[in-house]
């Protein structure tokens, strides 16, 4: 987050914390966290509460309660201050890097998207290996859910996984990942976008709260939503050394054709420049393309969570829930927020 802000530059850094609910030194760090942040010119909002959610609450309910409750500075702001944000980053509990978020907030001013994410990886135990994970939320564009899957086939559709193997943005119909970078303007907008649960009496399937954020991204016109695979994100570290693997092991992993020089020696050869550093760092130039985009599907595969209280995961059997005609055309770019790269 420092790293971050130093490249952003500080004064351009808004930083909301909520926390709710922990027995441990959350509170604690959060307070060393505010003085350090406050040291270096950061601004940062910490709010804590002792809430937590009820045995009878309903799961998406709350969550979705408790991100609005970290947004509230992006209204409050603009509200007593008149001051505006261009991106927001939204992160779960997820172990990222300075690149990956600058590269996802590349992408996402790039793209002009809505919602821009990575993907995010734990460890399947079975198989010994780690697998996509938040396939409860990621869609296609077709509206198909994606697999959880070794690291390098989680797309159905062909030219998705296409690019997804050589790890180039992909445009999808959701994704959240751990990480996602949105597009302020429907925050802001009124009626504004904010989490929810499902509008069950309209008989809207009970998806997640970050899913219906998409889905409202999509009927505000901000559908142009992107995955980046080249942002690996690991909620452990045992994945993360598992998929930012040493240069060494690079033409094992990805078949590469080297340029020239030594493995180990990265300076033994100029054209062999490229190859220092962890193999997911390794830019195409494909990936500064601009996407081409599709209209939203007519239909979305979806899981209700009906339950509760359930803890265990979907409890309602999926189903091809259909689209609304809210939507517009993605490829109208509804707040530019890109950049000229020739400039």
């Amino acid at each position: 987050m420092f790293k971050v802000s130093a490249i952003l530059g500080f004064q351009n850094v808004f930083v909301s914390v909520y926390e709710n609910g922990s027995s441990d030194q959350t509170k604690a760090l959060l307070r060393l966290f505010d003085g350090l942040s406050r040291s270096v010119g950061i601004r940062v909002v910490i709010r804590t509460s002792l809430r937590t959610r009820g045995a009878f609450h309903h799961r998406i309910e709350y969550l979705a309660e408790v991100r609005n409750a970290a947004l509230a500075p992006l209204q409050e702001l603009r509200d007593s201050e008149g001051e505006l944000f261009d991106t927001v980053i939204f992160m779960n509990d997820v172990l990222p890097c300075t690149d990956d978020l600058l590269e996802l907030i590349w992408q996402s001013r790039r793209q002009n998207a809505g919602i821009t994410c990575g993907a995010d990886y734990i460890f399947h135990e079975e198989i010994a290996q780690p697998v996509f994970y938040d396939n409860w939320v990621a869609r296609d564009i077709n509206g198909t859910a994606l697999e959880n899957a070794p690291f390098e086939s989680i797309f159905r559709d062909p030219p998705s996984q296409h690019a997804f193997e050589r790890h180039l943005p992909i445009q999808v119909q959701s994704c959240w990942n751990g990480i996602a970078i949105l597009d302020p303007a429907p925050l802001y907008a009124h009626p504004r976008v904010r989490f929810r649960m499902a509008r069950l009496a309209e008989g809207e399937c009970s998806a997640s709260e970050c899913s219906l954020i998409c889905n409202d991204y999509w009927n505000a016109g901000y559908g142009r939503i992107v995955m980046v695979p080249r942002v690996k994100l690991a909620y452990d570290n045992r994945v993360w050394q598992i998929i930012h693997p040493e240069r060494k092991n690079l033409t094992v992993i990805r078949g590469y054709t080297r340029l020239g020089g030594t493995p180990d020696d990265p300076t033994a050869d100029p054209q062999d420049r490229a190859w220092f550093g962890p193999h997911d760092r390794l830019f195409r130039q494909e990936e500064s393309e601009e996407l081409a985009m599709k209209p939203e599907p007519a239909f979305v595969w979806c899981w209700g969570w009906d339950g509760a209280g359930d803890l265990d995961g979907p409890d309602v059997d999926p189903i091809w829930e259909p689209t609304k005609n809210l939507t517009f055309d993605p490829r109208v770019i509804r707040h530019d927020r890109g950049f000229d790269l020739g400039a």
